[in-house]
């Protein structure tokens, strides 16, 4: 595990990891106080890449880090689960080579 962010009893882990409480995910995994679930459904969920950097506004998750998909869609090294479906910011972090080590979440 690389990265850390709650808000309530929800935990977000990502980092580089395939399996966490018996459940496949892909680098990335959020404990609601009672189970662990994969962010995404079917193959692939998840992303196919290091997860460095996690914050959570609300309920959405966002992620950084050296990743091009989240699922089936590209993102570029960034992107937002909404608890449904992941999205990308923008066209991505294309400008670092499609890595995000750290940011900042001002509330």
């Amino acid at each position: 595990m690389l990265a850390i962010a709650g808000r309530g009893s929800d935990v977000s882990l990502g980092g580089t990891f395939t399996n966490v409480g018996g459940i496949n995910v892909n680098n990335v995994a959020r404990w609601d106080g009672a189970n662990w679930s994969s962010l995404g459904s079917g193959s692939p969920n998840g992303l196919n890449g290091t997860v460095f950097t996690i914050a959570v506004n609300g309920n959405d998750v966002y992620v950084g880090g050296s990743f091009m998909n989240a699922g089936t869609t590209v993102v570029r090294g960034i992107a937002k689960w909404d608890g449904a479906n992941w999205s990308g910011l923008g066209s991505g972090a294309s400008f670092l080579d499609g890595e995000v080590s750290s940011w900042l979440v001002s509330a």
